[in-house]
């Protein structure tokens, strides 16, 4: 009884802190680290205190954490994700560290993992279809890959609003030839007005019209929308995805 009211604290703890951060990171675009440290340090002592499982339930639940962290670790070291986006979770790891009911064979943190990849797609997916109804003149100029990469992750974008700071949160992703399809996370906003005011100045694009940008989506509420997801709906999704691409049943270990 008390482990579960435990489990349960740490899990409000958890969501309250990312929700209180999210909007942090909607409005500016960077957020502290003091309220991730003081959510990790929280839902880990009330993880140490509550239910850890034994055996290979505790060791599977162990490795898929690391493989969570490693991965957002690699992601911030090439500065594909930001430092916020690996805290971000740490948290969920310490809140939801092991196999619990919902999750059969993934952990909490590998089934937010595995949800905020499919937010991405979706948002991918809706990007996709607005470009192809509003901008079909635009596609068609595009060659080669660009044809399929480019609505999926960016939208025709006027210049003048742009380096005006109209269109706050978009990136070009192709300027003069010269092109980017990932965003590094380091670079600020009066970097990209510099650098396509310097592109009209060498005269290779107009302020009248039109580039590719992606824009900047906010990590950290699309990676609490992902953990509320895994909590609601567990790792069945999960599961059913992997044991059809392996062609195999997936024995239930939590």
């Amino acid at each position: 009884m008390l482990s579960s009211l435990l489990n349960c604290i740490s899990k409000i703890v958890a969501i309250i802190i990312l929700l209180y951060l999210s909007f942090e990171d909607i409005r500016y675009r960077e957020v502290s680290v003091y309220p991730f440290l003081i959510a990790i340090i929280v839902c880990s002592l009330l993880t140490l205190i509550g239910y850890k499982p034994s055996g290979f339930e505790l060791i599977l639940s162990i490795i898929e954490n690391i493989v969570v962290a490693i991965i957002l670790l690699v992601l911030v070291l090439i500065r594909l994700k930001g430092l916020g986006d690996l805290l971000a979770f740490i948290v969920v790891i310490v809140s939801s560290p092991f196999l619990e009911d919902r999750f059969c064979v993934f952990t909490p943190s590998f089934t937010t993992l595995f949800y905020y990849v499919l937010l991405f797609l979706v948002l991918a997916i809706g990007n996709l279809m607005y470009v192809l109804v509003k901008y079909p003149a635009e596609v068609r100029l595009l060659r080669g890959y660009e044809k399929i990469v480019f609505p999926l992750i960016a939208r025709p974008i006027l210049v003048k609003d742009l380096i005006e700071g109209k269109k706050k949160w978009w990136f070009p992703i192709k300027i003069c030839g010269k092109r980017s399809l990932f965003l590094d996370v380091n670079v600020e906003l009066e970097d990209i007005i510099n650098e396509v005011k310097s592109a009209i100045k060498r005269g290779c694009i107009h302020s009248t019209e039109k580039i590719w940008a992606t824009y900047g989506y906010p990590a950290l509420p699309l990676i609490t929308v992902a953990y509320i997801i895994a909590l609601l709906i567990g790792d069945k999704l999960l599961v059913e995805l992997v044991a059809r691409i392996l062609g195999v049943t997936l024995l239930c270990v939590g």
